[in-house]
């Protein structure tokens, strides 16, 4: 579930079923992400704090932390992400909506997640040596790579590959059914030959309505 915040910072998020959940921030900006912690600003799932959703509750405030803006320049580092949906098939396949970190002095110089198709982009890079680090929420993080990316003799900046494969993914049971549903009005007029609701369920996935 998205929810955008306001000009000041505030945020709402109704209709939410009861159940625990992870609060994570993304900025436009030079910020890292950033998710809702009980002492501290962190971009790792690891360290978020789970919240546990039973009515409605206030005070839950996100802080976030800036790039290191003197690390801006013209190189980067690029490339793709695969996980296997379990250690029995040998098959990998793409994970999108992985976060990819570049760091430098254990700051965050620049991020990317990952999309469709696994493959990531983290652009506007200094020259220098940086490590790359991966953070995919339910996944145990990989062994961070090193990166060098320089310009070439001649001025031309060069950029880096780098890939990374998981062992496992976290397995989510998709067949059992969700703890909590919430079915909202509909519209337009019900007498219509069509009409609309808004289908929110505590599970990731698809749901569908059907004649019975």
């Amino acid at each position: 579930m998205f929810f955008d915040t306001d000009s000041l910072g505030a945020y709402s998020a109704g209709r939410l079923p009861s159940r625990t959940y992870y609060v994570l921030l993304i900025l436009l900006g030079s910020y890292t992400p950033a998710y809702y912690t009980t002492d501290m600003a962190s971009n790792r799932w690891k360290k978020a704090a789970i919240l546990a959703v039973n009515g409605n509750i206030a005070g839950i405030n996100i802080y976030v932390l800036p790039y290191v803006m003197s690390a801006n320049g013209y190189t980067g580092v690029s490339g793709k992400v695969s996980t296997k949906v379990n250690s029995s098939i040998a098959k990998s396949i793409a994970l999108p909506g992985a976060f990819v970190y570049a760091l430098r002095n254990n700051q965050v110089s620049g991020y990317s997640i990952t999309d469709i198709v696994g493959a990531f982009s983290i652009g506007g890079l200094a020259p220098g040596s940086y490590s790359i680090t991966l953070d995919n929420l339910g996944s145990t993080e990989p062994t961070a790579s090193t990166a060098l990316v320089k310009h070439t003799s001649t001025g031309s900046p060069v950029s880096v590959t780098v890939n990374f494969s998981l062992a496992t993914s976290v397995e989510t049971n998709l067949s059992a059914p969700p703890e909590g549903f919430t079915l909202s009005q509909n519209y337009s007029n019900p007498f219509n030959p069509s009409t609309t609701h808004q289908l929110c369920n505590s599970m990731a996935r698809y749901g569908n309505f059907e004649d019975v």
